[in-house]
C-alpha cells in the first residue's frame, strides 16, 4: 500500500482498469501525432491529411479510453477516501479523476485549435487553407 492505513488500498487490477490505455495514448501522441503536427504546422494541406489519416487510430484509441473512463469513475467514487489521501500525501494539485480526463480534453483542444485557425485563415482570405483546417477539424471525433 501507500501507507494510508485509514483507507482501503486500491488493487493493482483496479489501478490497471482505471488507467486503461492511457500510456498507449501518451506514447502515440509523443511518437506519432506531435512529430507529424510539428512537420505540418505551416502547411494546412499536410495538417488536413494528418488528421484524416490518423482519424481511425484516434477514434479507436480515444473510443476505448472514453468507454473505460466510466469504469474509472466508479473505481474512484468507491475509493474516494483513498484517492483524496493519496492526492494530499503526494501534494497533487488535481484529483485523480481530474488527471484522467486530460486525454479527453486534448481532443477538444485539437478541435478548438483547428477551428480557430480555419476561421482566422478565412478572415485573412486564405480560403484553401481555411478549408483544409476545417476538414482536419471535422476528422476529430
Amino acid at each position: 500500500g501507500l501507507g494510508l492505513e485509514t483507507a482501503r488500498d486500491v488493487s493493482q487490477l483496479e489501478v490497471k482498469q482505471m488507467l486503461g490505455n492511457i500510456e498507449d495514448i501518451r506514447d502515440y501522441h509523443k511518437k506519432v501525432m506531435l512529430p507529424k503536427m510539428e512537420k505540418s504546422v505551416d502547411n494546412a494541406q499536410l495538417m488536413r491529411i494528418l488528421f484524416e489519416t490518423e482519424q481511425p487510430r484516434l477514434s479507436r484509441k480515444y473510443g476505448r479510453y472514453c468507454i473505460n473512463n466510466t469504469r474509472s469513475s466508479i473505481i474512484i467514487d468507491q475509493n474516494i477516501k483513498f484517492f483524496s489521501l493519496y492526492q494530499f500525501n503526494k501534494g497533487l494539485k488535481l484529483r485523480v479523476d481530474g488527471m484522467l480526463i486530460k486525454p479527453i480534453q486534448r481532443l477538444t483542444r485539437y478541435h478548438m485549435f483547428l477551428s480557430s485557425i480555419s476561421k482566422t485563415c478565412k478572415e485573412l482570405g486564405f480560403v484553401e487553407a481555411s478549408t483544409d483546417f476545417a476538414s482536419a477539424c471535422d476528422s476529430i471525433l
